[in-house]
């Protein structure tokens, strides 16, 4: 005699199936389109200046689940101060940077140039020159 209960049970698990399949396979395909529209950056101060915003360009229109913290942060540290960094990402297009910028503890004068001063924050890296702004 023939098992009745095991194609009702084939049927079930595969409607099941499909169910959970669909819909991961559609978030899948919008993540992909979510693109960064639009970018903020904040310090531990207040807004960041107007010279990181340059900075965020390649990162307009790029895909933005593919925006790393590393990614960021590599292309700020070119800039002196720049300590650690944090992209949060939002699905409305949003990608909102925050930069702890460090700040100098010491003025140091370099060789016998006595006219530069430049600034170093207690772990030694250079955050600029005295007398400009960051």
């Amino acid at each position: 005699m023939p098992n009745v209960k095991s194609p009702i049970l084939l049927v079930v698990l595969t409607r099941t199936a499909w169910l959970l399949l669909v819909p991961m396979i559609l978030v899948l395909l919008l993540l992909s389109y979510l693109r960064v529209t639009k970018i903020t950056c904040i310090t531990q101060y207040g807004p960041c200046p107007e010279s990181y915003e340059e900075k965020f360009e390649p990162f307009k229109g790029k895909q933005i689940f593919l925006v790393t913290d590393d990614e960021v942060e590599k292309n700020l540290s070119s800039i002196g101060g720049v300590g650690e960094v944090r992209v949060l990402k939002y699905l409305n297009g949003l990608l909102e940077v925050e930069v702890e910028v460090s700040k100098a503890s010491v003025a140091v004068q370099a060789g016998g140039d006595t006219s530069k001063l430049w600034l170093v924050t207690l772990d030694g890296s250079v955050v600029g020159e005295a007398g400009q702004s960051s």
